[in-house]
């Protein structure tokens, strides 16, 4: 998320060359000036300030606003006040108009702008702001200000949004009531007196807070003497959304200064641990999921600084900075005698030295508390990940022609490896993405299906993933972590004895990964090929009765029951079954299960009998249970294909297939 930003768009209209009854506002220029300097001091940045500033022409300003208001930079964060300062004419029977250098005495209500013509600009697609303040400085604003709130009442909260927290929150000054005139300069004067005085005032908090418009303008009407509040009124106004209000924000001096620095310190943190910044990155997600199940993670490096900013910005609450707590998660994961990587005590070291150069900039946070939080929480930390079942999903697919954009393959395979736990759209972490050009394996075997296992053994690849997963999620207790692994692999790769692939940790000593870990296959087509997009659904739907419905009763599909009519396969038995339990299946039996089946399960040889080895009533443990069999059982040769609901990986885009167009 990104952090709240808070622009000015500050205008008025000193000169009148084509209105004889008006004279000229001297007044404008200090009021602008007095209206900026006040906001400044709240973080305000002025923009627009080259094209929107002296003497604006009516089709300037609606443009200039617009199109700034419909940047792609804007965000639903940000925070927008518009002020103008100038006169401000009200026609009886008709509208609230401002008027401008530009506007005439004959045509005055076709030269100048209707003051609620600044509020349709929010009506347009793709405008992200959703608080802006109006502060209308003219006479008769009051007239203008509810016809602004009219439009907003009647359009953006009827139309645009269904949920209040997305609704835009539209809040309004005017300097005046409706049929007062305004006197010039008083109005500037007394907001900027009045806010600053809040700002002194409150920054003898030590938070972030925040002025109410409403309270604002009492004061501003309070500090006017009796002859002018029987003249003069300040009147705030907003629509229905019910929104906090974040309009002026009142920073404390020790927040003023860790603003100042705090990007600088950031980056200087991201530094400190870029020499192993994957497993930082890691790290940093380990500790967003304890922090909160629901924050989002980061997956990638350009995410990391972003989502530091977002931790730095929020405020310490009872002694604990975010930022501090997250750093402090580092050095500990880095300080740990299981991570044995080198510099490792070292970057550890360093983390310190930055934390002890944050005292001068946030003395309000209790290192000590932070500490002593941060170990708690890794204490807990091994439990939450038991609960989340991580789970490693290797992705083998086939390389596709990028080079002439044909969508064919090219013979090669891609490799991602992506860590998981369960209650996220997004992986855990990103471990790995790789070419693997099995042809120039130093593998002597023929087969492409054993030249792939080989291509994956060789150099420990595999090995090294899992022995890093390991170190990052479980460092003090490596038999504790309950991981699974999920290969998902093109239809050619299904008979591929995966589970009988070696890790190796070193020359001397390695184990079966099918032994070590419950390890099940998955289709690639499935989710890749829009060819299988009518048999996902249709295989989704059994997944839904069979992890959701407690009172679905299973139904199994046999090596049996798949042949009929004289060998003929009976596809009507695949679509009526949830599982499939066979014996070295055909490969067009091997088809169906791709498109019909949730969950099958078969041995590659005669043997194990399935039948007789699994407990059907535990079905939902089988990936243990077929761990058990391969360990207890080394002849078994057995491969389980699960496909659950699981988070599984998005389908990323492909190139054009020329040869299809034409």
């Amino acid at each position: 998320m990104r952090s709240a930003r808070y622009y000015l768009i500050a205008c008025g209209t000193k000169e009148y060359p084509h209105l004889g009854d008006y004279e000229a506002l001297e007044s404008v220029e200090d009021d602008i000036e007095r209206v900026v300097n006040a906001l400044s001091k709240c973080g305000y940045e002025r923009v627009l300030q080259s094209s929107l500033n002296l003497n604006p022409s009516r089709d300037a300003l609606i443009l200039n606003f617009t199109e700034w208001l419909q940047s792609e930079d804007r965000a639903d964060t940000d925070r927008v006040i518009f002020y103008y300062s100038g006169h401000g004419h009200s026609i009886e029977g008709d509208r609230h108009y401002l008027l401008l250098q530009d506007t005439k005495e004959t045509m005055l209500a076709q030269t100048s702008l209707p003051t609620e013509e600044l509020i349709r600009p929010l009506n347009n697609e793709g405008i992200k702001v959703n608080q802006i303040l109006y502060i209308i400085d003219t006479c008769y604003a009051g007239q203008g200000v509810a016809e602004i709130n009219r439009f907003a009442s009647e359009v953006l909260d009827r139309h645009q949004a269904v949920y209040a927290s997305d609704r835009k929150s539209v809040h309004f000054i005017a300097a005046s009531r409706f049929k007062q005139p305004a006197t010039s300069g008083i109005f500037s004067e007394l907001f900027q007196s009045e806010l600053e005085q809040f700002l002194e005032d409150d920054k003898k908090s030590t938070e972030l807070r925040f002025i109410q418009p409403s309270l604002l303008v009492d004061k501003i009407n309070g500090a006017l003497d009796e002859t002018q509040r029987s003249r003069q009124r300040v009147v705030h106004s907003k629509n229905l959304c019910e929104k906090g209000v974040y309009f002026f924000p009142v920073y404390p001096k020790s927040l003023v200064r860790w603003e100042a620095n705090r990007d600088n310190l950031i980056s200087r943190l991201m530094e400190i641990t870029s020499a192993h910044k994957e497993d930082a990155l890691l790290f940093m997600n380990s500790f967003l999921l304890m922090s909160s199940p629901k924050s989002d993670l980061i997956f990638e490096q350009a995410a990391t600084l972003e989502k530091l900013r977002y931790l730095g910005s929020l405020p310490v609450l009872d002694g604990i900075c975010q930022l501090v707590a997250l750093s402090e998660w580092l050095r500990q994961k880095f300080l740990n005698r299981n991570y044995r990587k080198a510099n490792a005590k070292e970057i550890a070291k360093q983390i310190g030295i930055w934390q002890r150069g944050i005292l001068l900039h946030r003395e309000d946070v209790d290192f000590d508390l932070v500490e002593e939080k941060v170990k708690d929480k890794l204490e807990a930390f091994r439990d939450i990940i038991s609960e989340q079942q991580p789970r490693l999903q290797i992705e083998i697919e086939p390389e596709i022609d990028t080079a002439n954009n044909t969508g064919k393959k090219t013979g090669h395979l891609n490799l991602y490896v992506n860590l998981w736990v369960r209650n996220k759209s997004v992986p855990l972490a990103r471990l790995l993405q790789n070419r693997l050009d099995y042809y120039s394996t130093n593998s002597q075997k023929n087969n492409h299906a054993d030249r792939l296992i080989d291509c994956l053994e060789e150099n420990k690849m595999l090995s090294s993933i899992v022995d890093r997963v390991h170190l990052i999620l479980s460092p003090e207790k490596l038999k504790s972590l309950m991981l699974e692994i999920e290969f998902i692999l093109p239809f050619e790769y299904f008979e591929i004895p995966l589970d009988k692939m070696k890790c190796s940790y070193t020359p001397k000593f390695s184990r079966v990964l099918g032994t070590e870990y419950p390890l099940f296959i998955n289709s690639y087509e499935r989710y890749f090929d829009e060819e299988y997009f009518r048999s996902k659904e249709d295989v989704y739907l059994k997944k839904e009765r069979l992890w959701k419905d407690e009172k679905h009763e299973l139904v199994i599909c046999y090596n049996d029951d798949v042949c009929a009519n004289g060998g003929e396969i009976d596809i009507d038995a695949f679509e009526r079954h949830d599982i499939f339990i066979g014996s070295q299946p055909s490969e067009s039996t091997l088809d169906l299960i791709e498109a019909t089946f949730p969950i099958a399960v078969w041995s590659r040889d005669s043997s194990i009998n399935l039948r007789e080895e699994l407990d059907i009533t535990r079905w939902q443990d089988w990936p243990g249970q077929i761990q058990a069999l391969r360990k207890h059982k080394k002849s078994a040769n057995i491969t389980l294909f699960w496909d659950d609901l699981y988070p599984k990986p998005s389908e990323r885009s492909r190139p054009l297939n020329t040869s299809v167009v034409e």
